[in-house]
């Protein structure tokens, strides 16, 4: 028996493009287009690994904002795969959810739509793969063995294959098989940063968003594929992009009697480098510098930073002159607020005392905040970039 190969997709958000509000109208186009494009990039990859199902979960899209012509751009690329055999499952959070999904697509032909507690089976010769979700961020996975398939066949009298107990034919009915593979594929958009327990007994395979919608979400955009070998075991989990837009952090240094000009040529020079080794189509750059601990160097470029970002997007509106090199905008430029406060903590003493900043940052590194109030923001990091706030301002005042 062939391999089974199933592709899982998480977090479409078709209805939900996201677009820096001073972005040239050519730019937000490709904002606009970007989670369809995700979406076809993987049913292409489904189609040409001849997979036997796409798993879409997470949110395909909201039915009571999406437009007619988003819906139909989906159920089009559902209907031409099913059509080939395949089959394509979403998620939802309760019935009413899946009814609305299901009557937004026109309720093509080999959707379905999973919600809590339910589930679907996916059989592939002898192996049935049980598909369930009491998250919609996440899918569970259990592979088994069919149960046999009962024999109707009229019985000879005569035959050497009656069955002995009963005079008739073999057992109409048979336990489940024996379970073989399970595992949980998990989606990482609003999830805690740390790493969650894994339960021993599955395995564990992550996804970020397919189209990442801002820098705050996790990874580049991808999706994949599970394949099952004949006995049902996991032989590949194989990970493929799917991004039309990349979110990219470029980081460079300011020195100590650095001008706008000489930062603004160093800048470019990073942020040429990163845009020249980009794999997706378009990339919104951020431009973040590292002052080294100086908090009046972080004044100084904070002051510079309009004129630097003015700088970079004129770099960057020049077509590149390699067609298929990255299109790229620059986002924002900002001094960076991941800096460690750790040069101002060590400070030189006066007297007996030491120095505010220094009490200041030394504070900040061990204050005792236990939540940010989101369980997707380190908390060290908001007093962090509050203690640089406070010193930005007390340099500045």
């Amino acid at each position: 028996m062939a391999e089974a190969e199933i592709v899982f997709a998480f977090d479409a958000r078709i209805d939900r493009p996201v677009c820096p509000v001073d972005m040239p109208s050519d730019h937000r186009k490709r904002f606009a287009s970007a989670g369809m494009a995700a979406l076809e990039a993987v049913f292409a990859h489904a189609a040409a690994r001849r997979a036997q199902a796409v798993v879409l979960f997470g949110d395909l899209f909201d039915p009571s904002r999406t437009s007619p012509a988003q819906a139909a751009d989906v159920a089009e690329q559902i209907e031409t795969f099913t059509a080939a055999g395949g089959m394509v499952v979403a998620t939802a959070a309760d019935a009413d959810a899946a009814a609305m999904l299901a009557t937004a697509l026109g309720e093509p032909p080999g959707f379905q739509v999973l919600t809590p507690h339910a589930t679907v089976t996916l059989t592939h010769g002898e192996l049935a793969v049980d598909l369930q979700c009491d998250d919609p961020r996440d899918v569970q996975i259990a592979a088994h063995e069919r149960a046999p398939v009962a024999d109707t066949s009229p019985v000879d009298d005569d035959s050497d294959h009656t069955s002995a107990a009963s005079g008739g034919p073999r057992a109409a009915s048979a336990p489940p098989g024996s379970l073989v593979t399970r595992g949980v594929v998990r989606g990482q958009r609003d999830r805690p940063r740390v790493s969650l327990a894994e339960d021993a007994l599955r395995t564990t395979w992550t996804l970020p968003s397919l189209q990442p919608r801002n820098r705050y979400e996790h990874g580049p955009g991808t999706a994949a594929s599970l394949k099952l070998s004949a006995e049902g075991r996991v032989s590949h989990w194989n990970v493929f992009p799917t991004a039309a837009v990349s979110w990219q952090v470029v980081r460079t240094v300011c020195s100590a009697d650095e001008q706008e000009e000489e930062l603004s040529a160093t800048a470019a020079a990073e942020v040429e480098q990163v845009v020249a080794a980009c794999e997706t189509p378009f990339c919104v750059v951020r431009l973040v510098i590292d002052c080294e601990g100086d908090a009046d160097r972080r004044c100084r470029v904070s002051r510079m930073a309009p004129s630097v970002l003015a700088e970079m997007r004129q770099l960057l509106e020049t077509p590149p002159a390699d067609p298929a090199r990255s299109v790229a905008w620059c986002e924002q430029v900002e001094a960076d607020p991941e800096e460690s406060l750790a040069a101002v903590a060590e400070a030189d003493e006066i007297g007996s005392s030491r120095r505010f900043p220094a009490m200041l940052a030394a504070e900040a590194a061990s204050w005792p905040l236990a939540s940010a109030g989101d369980e997707r923001i380190d908390p060290s990091a908001v007093v962090r970039e509050a203690a640089w706030m406070t010193l930005e301002l007390l340099e500045d005042d």
